[in-house]
């Protein structure tokens, strides 16, 4: 809304971190790629805990192979999970 401009916000430093939690099943990489980078860029750095990556047991090659690999290059911000069997997003 219009206000929201006119609202007092707490300075950054009394705000809690947060984890943003993605759960994904044979997502597209380009589609995982942007989504790091969009949180990752939005979110104020100070705010910003970490990115959990829960997977959802994917058959796709480049989730298993290619994406934890990518991960490390974010030192510590994004986290990889793999659940051992397919749960659904409802399940988890």
């Amino acid at each position: 809304p219009k206000e929201c401009k006119y609202w007092k916000y707490p300075s950054v430093d009394k705000l809690s971190t947060a984890s943003v939690v993605l759960v994904s099943f044979d997502e597209g990489w380009s589609t995982l790629v942007r989504t790091f980078h969009s949180v990752i860029n939005i979110s104020l750095k100070e705010l910003l805990k970490d990115i959990i990556l829960v997977d959802d047991y994917s058959d796709e090659e480049h989730i298993n192979v290619r994406l934890p690999e990518y991960i490390k290059k974010w030192n510590g911000l994004v986290k990889y999970v793999r659940t051992k069997q397919r749960y659904t997003v409802c399940r988890i």
